[in-house]
């Protein structure tokens, strides 16, 4: 015999099925160091991207996308060259960064990253 709460759980996967949406959280974050660039002089990976030395999950690579071309962002293109900014910077420092990559909003295959967080210098 089946339990409410079982059914329940059908019920949610079910619907999550029919109305084609995740059953997984959109937005996922990881830490670690960037290990490569790409700028792009066209609209293809957004514009500029980076690469994690780790996959930041919930579907998204290592490779997330910044959207400097502004094609199609949340946010503004100034928003995305600061974020890709602050991802140069942490690279040719060698510092960790903490990136959020969104699953929902894709770039040529890859996630947009909607937040990055320098770590800024290890502690002596």
């Amino acid at each position: 015999m089946m339990h409410r709460k079982q059914l329940l759980g059908i019920l949610l996967v079910a619907a999550g099925v029919a109305f084609g949406s995740p059953l997984y959280a959109a937005v996922k974050s990881n830490t670690g160091k960037i290990v490569q660039t790409l700028v792009k002089g066209d609209a293809i990976f957004g514009g500029c991207m980076v690469k994690l030395d780790k996959n930041i999950g919930a579907g998204c690579t290592n490779w997330v996308s910044f959207g400097c071309s502004g094609e199609p962002l949340p946010y503004s293109k100034d928003v995305a060259y600061n974020m890709f900014d602050s991802a140069k910077m942490a690279f040719a420092l060698g510092w960790e960064v903490k990136i959020w990559g969104d699953n929902q909003q894709l770039v040529n295959g890859h996630c947009l990253a909607t937040r990055i967080d320098v770590m800024g210098p290890p502690a002596p």
